[in-house]
This record gives C-alpha cells, structure tokens and sequence, in this order.
C-alpha cells in the first residue's frame, strides 16, 4: 500500500489543485503511518492556509484511527486528524475528540470523501464508547473550530449533527476573518443512548 500511496502522491502533490475530477468510485482509508506521514504532509499543504508543527505530524502517529488518509483510484485525496483530549486539563482520561484537519483535494470534492472520513470518526469515537465498561471512560463529544467565513464547512457540519456551541473571535492568527465558530456533536444525548450518525 505504501508503494500506491507514493506513486499516486507523485501526481497529487504537483497537479491537485489542476487534477480531473474523479468519478464516484471506491473510498479506502488507510491508517497514517510513518510510512506516509509526507503525504499528509503535503495534502495539509494544499488544503490549509496553516502550517503545521513537527509535533503537530508527530502526534498524528499516536491517535490510530483518528489519523486517516482518502485514498480514490489509488491517489492520496483527502486527509482527517483528530485528537481525543480530557476538557479539563489536570483530568487523566480523555472525554473528548478534537477534529485538528479534515479536508479533501479539490477536484476530489462532492464525492462522499469527506464524508465517508467523517463518519469513520465518529464511528470509532461510537465503538470506543460502546466497548467503555466504566461509563466514566466514554467520549462526551466531538468538536472543531471552523473559520466564520466557511459556510461550506459549516453547513456540511450541521447536515452531520454539529451544532454552533459559541462563536471566538481572534482564534486564527494570520487569517482573515481571524474569528471562528466552535461546533460540537455530542456522543451521549441526555438519556444515555448513543446518538444516531445522520445518513
């Protein structure tokens, strides 16, 4: 698999923002690596006016199944990172899933990419849950920051459970607009039974 990532990166990471929209095909996921951290590397490069720390790349080594990357046709396409974390900082356990990047090359957009990795996210953060003995040890909920000005991120967001928790203004340093929207899906609804992935 390594070998089909390198050789469909070769073409990604020069003409994938040029590249021919894919027809609707095969989704595969397949776990980062050390082995194909660059081409995460290099598809955060594109899609993401950030740059990202070492450390940063590191960490998504360490999160298993909250590190993906979309493969189509046998080219890198997409990307999600996510970290569970405790909302409380001297708290042990974490409670919670923070979606650092998730995003999709371009011509690769409107094909289920996005939310096929989507739905792998909150499909671990369920099993994790289910498997918990102690409910004590269960993620309470999923969430991100999305730039106020990107209605295309947050009405994809909604359409998938999340909803606008508060508004913060000066998250982004050199961005305009520097404001961005916390948007929350919760995991355990008030009655304890797990929420239901919208289709």
């Amino acid at each position: 698999m390594a070998d089909l990532i390198d050789s469909a990166m070769d073409d990604t990471a020069t003409d994938c923002e040029h590249a021919e929209p894919a027809p609707r095909c095969a989704i595969e996921l397949v776990p980062v690596t050390s082995d194909n951290l660059d081409k995460v590397r290099r598809i955060n490069t594109v899609l993401f006016p950030v740059r990202y720390s070492d450390r940063f790349y590191t960490n998504l080594l360490t999160v298993g199944e909250f590190a993906q990357l979309a493969v189509v046709d046998g080219r890198c396409v997409g990307v999600v990172g996510c970290q569970p974390e405790a909302s409380v900082a001297d708290q042990a356990l974490a409670d919670q899933v923070y979606i650092m990047t998730l995003g999709v090359l371009a011509p690769y957009r409107r094909l289920g990419i996005g939310r096929h990795l989507l739905r792998h996210v909150l499909a671990h953060a369920e099993a994790l849950n289910r498997a918990a003995s102690d409910p004590g040890r269960r993620l309470r909920r999923v969430y991100l920051h999305v730039q106020v000005s990107n209605d295309e991120a947050l009405h994809f967001y909604q359409a998938h459970g999340f909803v606008i928790a508060s508004e913060v203004p000066n998250y982004y340093n050199r961005i305009e607009p520097t404001s961005a929207y916390l948007l929350v899906r919760s995991l355990l609804p008030e009655n304890g039974s797990p929420p239901v992935t919208p289709a």
